[in-house]
């Protein structure tokens, strides 16, 4: 939103939840989940901040503070922008090669972020019985031997919404989400 600009080419808005453990470090294990840092997920459609468990399934740290993310509430929000954020762009054309005639923002799904599988793999070695890392061993594998190189899954997204405006144009257009 207006309050968390994004000001460079390589920056980006990541929804995620993230959790740190007993010990402070961030996990994705859920025997070990302890303190909430961020949950700025988008949430679905009919969610409300009056129903049962919102306040374990509502938005956390600064995705409250945000005037940009607007929780799904249809008691609270304007029709049409239920489970939606702003995300707003200040990027100094000077900063730019070349002479950008368009800007595109694409949001894309990732359904294992790469750290869930670190994560799980870092458990290997640490002198748990083979009962309990026998799948996690097996998904290593699979992960380690996997060659998508040349087939149709090759750097394969699944893009969600995408907007495209041009420099010095107020219009935003949709545009196929595969640009």
């Amino acid at each position: 939103g207006t309050q968390y600009p994004i000001t460079r080419g390589d920056e980006v808005q990541i929804y995620e939840e993230l959790v740190k453990d007993n010990d402070g470090l961030l996990t994705n294990s859920f025997v070990r989940l302890f303190d909430h840092v961020k949950d700025n997920r988008l949430l679905p459609r009919g969610w409300r901040s009056d129903a049962a468990f919102a306040e374990f399934s509502g938005p956390y740290g600064r995705a409250l503070e945000d005037p940009g993310f607007i929780p799904p509430d249809f008691a609270q929000t304007p029709r049409g922008s239920e489970g939606s954020n702003t995300v707003v762009y200040r990027i100094a054309l000077k900063d730019l090669k070349g002479a950008p005639v368009s800007v595109q923002a694409t949001l894309q799904y990732q359904t294992i972020p790469p750290y869930y599988l670190r994560d799980r793999f870092s458990l290997l070695g640490h002198g748990l019985p083979d009962d309990r890392t026998r799948e996690t061993r097996r998904l290593k594998y699979l992960t380690d031997y996997l060659n998508v190189a040349g087939t149709p899954v090759e750097d394969w997204k699944l893009s969600i919404k995408c907007a495209r405006r041009g420099v010095g144009d107020g219009l935003s257009q949709l545009c196929a989400a595969t640009d």
